[in-house]
C-alpha cells in the first residue's frame, strides 16, 4: 500500500505543479500588474516539484539499492516528471521576469535533471538478452517435484518476511513450473 502511494504522489505531483499555473489564469492575466514572483502557483510548483524530485531520487536509490530491473511503470514515472518539468519550464519562460532563474525555475530544473537520470538508469538496464529456454518436459517428475517443492520453501520464506503477501504467495505456488519468469523489456 505505501508503494502504491507513493508512485501516485510522485505520479501526479508534477502534474499538479504544471497545472497549477493554467488553474492560476496564466493566460488570462495581465503581465503588467501581476507579481509572477510571489503568486500562489509558483509557491504550488516550487512544493510540488521539489516532491517529485525528492521522489524521483527515492525511486532511483531503491531501484538502485535492489538491482532491479526495469519496468514499464518506472519509465512512465521519470517520462511523466521530464515532460511535466518540461511543459512547465516553457509556461515560466513564456511569462516576463521568470528567465532569471527564480526558486521555481531551479527546483522544475532539479526535478527535470532528476528525472532524465532516471529515465536514462532504467533504459540502459533493460536487458536485450533473452531469457533462457528450458524444456520442462525433459524434467523427471523427481526433479520436478523438488523444484516445486524449493519454489514453494522460497515463496513461503518471502511471505513469512512480509516481502511479498500471503496471497501472492499461495497464488505462485499454485502457477506451473516456469511460469514465474518476469516480463523482458526490450
Amino acid at each position: 500500500m505505501a508503494f502504491k502511494a507513493f508512485a501516485v504522489i510522485s505520479m501526479f505531483s508534477p502534474i499538479l505543479g504544471m497545472t497549477s499555473f493554467w488553474a492560476g489564469g496564466f493566460f488570462g492575466r495581465g503581465y503588467r500588474d501581476y507579481d509572477f514572483g510571489s503568486s500562489t502557483e509558483n509557491m504550488i510548483a516550487v512544493v510540488t516539484f521539489s516532491i517529485a524530485a525528492l521522489c524521483q531520487l527515492v525511486h532511483i536509490a531503491g531501484w538502485v539499492r535492489l538491482g532491479r530491473r526495469s519496468v514499464e511503470s518506472d519509465l512512465i514515472r521519470a517520462g511523466a516528471v521530464a515532460v511535466c518539468s518540461i511543459l512547465t519550464l516553457i509556461q515560466l519562460w513564456a511569462r516576463p521576469g521568470q528567465l532569471e532563474g527564480g526558486s521555481v525555475t531551479i527546483v522544475v530544473l532539479a526535478a527535470l535533471v532528476v528525472s532524465l537520470i532516471g529515465l536514462l538508469l532504467f533504459l540502459v538496464a533493460g536487458s536485450t538478452a533473452p531469457f533462457p529456454d528450458v524444456d520442462l518436459t525433459a524434467l523427471s517428475d523427481d526433479d520436478r517435484n523438488t523444484l516445486l517443492a524449493q519454489r514453494a520453501a522460497a515463496l513461503t520464506k518471502l511471505a513469512e518476511r512480509k516481502l511479498i503477501k500471503i496471497r501472492q504467495a499461495n497464488k505462485a505456488t499454485e502457477r506451473p513450473l516456469g511460469s514465474l519468469v518476469g516480463r523482458r523489456i526490450e
